[in-house]
């Protein structure tokens, strides 16, 4: 996208999705892109405030809340069922309740996808840098 392009974009965030494929034929549906509000929500899960006497407060990441928040605001929809096969939508606590191997192959999922979105907006940054020298 040209620096034109850019500035005559919607600046609005829609929920517009992408699905991508995980083991056993499985699949996730995720936000190509988030709004500056769930951006926030993020930056702001699991972070806690720890106050000793006598000195500084300083702040603690909590990343399990961190990573469960992620999930959820990314996550719309997947192919996963229950025991019975039936649908399970998308929920806090049904990421919660996913087995390990399975959080960690959507926790990958997502940061790639992440990496991915921070590669392109630093590729456009630095575009729009070189334009205005």
């Amino acid at each position: 996208m040209d620096e034109k392009e850019y500035a005559g974009r919607c600046r609005f965030v829609g929920v517009d999705t992408k699905r991508e494929p995980i083991s056993g034929g499985h699949w996730i549906e995720i936000k190509k892109m988030l709004s500056i509000g769930e951006i926030k929500r993020i930056e702001g899960a699991g972070i806690t405030r720890v106050t000793v006497p006598g000195q500084a407060p300083t702040t603690e990441l909590d990343y399990a809340e961190y990573s469960f928040t992620r999930m959820d605001v990314y996550l719309t929809d997947w192919s996963l069922k229950n025991k019975e096969g039936k649908d399970i939508a998308v929920s806090p606590s049904a990421i919660r309740a996913l087995d390990e191997d399975t959080f960690d192959e959507i926790e990958a999922v997502l940061s790639a996808h992440v990496e991915a979105l921070a590669a392109k907006k630093k590729a456009r940054l630095g575009a729009r840098e070189q334009n205005t020298r």
